[in-house]
C-alpha cells in the first residue's frame, strides 16, 4: 500500500487546514472564518441586540406608565372615599346651592369633628376637623391635584347632594410617565339632618338660619328662646324698626309683662312719630300707664288705682 506523509497531503489545492492536535495517530484541524463571514455575524448580532434593546425599553416604558396610572387611580379612589364617608355622616352641607367652590364644609352631629372641612391648598387635598383642628393631607406628593370643586344641589324633600369634580396627575417631569385623569361624581346624604349634641356655629354672629328665599316652616322649642337682635313676627314685610313687631293678634294664656318703666312720663322724643304709635310704659311714681298715640297726641295715659 502506498504511503503518504503529511507534507504530501498539504500539497492539495485550496487553503490548507491548520493541524492543531495529533493524538493516537489521528489529527484534528480547525478551518478559519473569512472576513465576509465575520462581518455578517457582527451585523446579525447588532441587529438582534438592537431589537431586544427596543423591546426592553418598550417594556420599561409601559411599566413606568402603568405604575404612574395605578398611583393616580389609587389616590383618586382614596380621595373620593374620604369625601363620600364624611358627606354621608354629615348633618348638614353648609354651602350655597348651585355655586361651585373649592371648599366643602360639613356640619357634623359629633361636636368632636364639627365642622369638617375638605379643601384644596396648592396641589394637595386636605381635611380639617373642627375650626381649630390641624389639617391632614388626603393626597401625597406623588400626585398633583390640579383642580377640585364642589357643587351643592338641593331637591327638597330629598337629602342634599354634592357634585365633585377634580383632576389628578402624576408628579413627574418625565414625559414617559406623565398621567392625568379627571373625575366627576355625585354623593348624596342618606338622611335628613339629625343632631345629638349642641348646634354651635363656627364663628360668633356670622351665620344665618335660613334665607329670604329658603325659609323654615314650623319651629318647636321646649326651652327658652333668647333673641338679642330685632324680632319680626309677621306675614308680610315689616316696615318698622322696633325690637318686636307682631303683624296680627296676640293671644296670651298667661301674663303679658312689659319691663319698660320710668318714674314719671316717658321722654317726648320716644313718641314723636306715627311709626312709634302703640308703645307702652308704666310710671312707677305717678302710677300711670302711658300709651304712645302718634306724633300729634304724643303720650296718653291711664291713671291706676288700687
Amino acid at each position: 500500500m502506498k504511503q503518504y506523509d503529511s507534507a504530501s497531503r498539504m500539497s492539495t489545492k485550496g487553503p490548507a487546514p491548520l493541524e492543531i492536535e495529533r493524538k493516537h495517530g489521528r489529527s484534528r484541524f480547525l478551518m478559519g472564518f473569512t472576513l465576509v463571514e465575520v462581518l455578517l455575524y457582527i451585523g446579525f448580532l447588532a441587529i438582534m441586540t438592537g431589537f431586544f434593546a427596543g423591546v426592553l425599553f418598550t417594556v420599561i416604558r409601559v411599566q413606568y406608565k402603568e405604575t404612574a396610572s395605578a398611583e393616580v387611580s389609587q389616590q383618586a379612589e382614596f380621595l373620593l372615599n374620604t369625601i363620600k364617608r364624611n358627606v354621608i355622616d354629615s348633618a348638614l352641607i353648609e354651602m350655597d346651592s348651585g355655586s361651585a367652590t373649592s371648599t366643602l364644609t360639613l356640619r357634623m352631629a359629633n361636636s368632636a369633628v364639627d365642622p369638617t372641612t375638605i379643601y384644596l391648598d396648592g396641589t394637595t387635598a386636605y381635611i380639617k376637623e373642627t375650626a381649630t383642628g390641624t389639617p391632614v393631607a388626603i393626597t401625597t406628593n406623588e400626585i398633583l391635584v390640579d383642580s377640585l370643586s364642589f357643587t351643592k344641589y338641593s331637591n327638597a324633600p330629598a337629602p342634599d347632594s354634592i357634585q365633585i369634580n377634580f383632576t389628578i396627575s402624576y408628579n413627574t417631569t418625565n414625559i414617559q410617565r406623565q398621567t392625568t385623569k379627571s373625575y366627576t361624581t355625585a354623593i348624596s346624604r342618606v338622611s335628613a339632618a339629625t343632631f345629638d349634641s349642641n348646634l354651635i356655629p363656627g364663628a360668633d354672629s356670622s351665620y344665618s338660619f335660613g334665607t329670604a328665599s329658603n325659609r323654615w316652616s314650623t319651629g318647636r322649642f321646649s326651652g327658652d328662646v333668647i333673641i338679642e337682635g330685632n324680632t319680626v313676627v309677621a306675614t308680610a314685610t315689616n316696615p318698622y324698626t322696633e325690637a318686636l313687631y307682631v303683624w296680627g293678634d296676640i293671644h296670651a294664656s298667661s301674663y303679658l309683662q312689659f319691663s319698660k318703666n320710668s318714674a314719671t312720663s316717658p321722654a317726648a322724643t320716644d313718641c314723636d312719630s306715627d311709626t312709634e304709635r302703640g308703645r307702652m310704659s308704666i310710671g312707677t311714681t305717678d302710677n300711670r300707664v302711658y300709651l304712645c298715640n302718634g306724633a300729634v297726641r304724643g303720650w296718653d295715659y291711664i291713671s291706676l288705682t288700687d
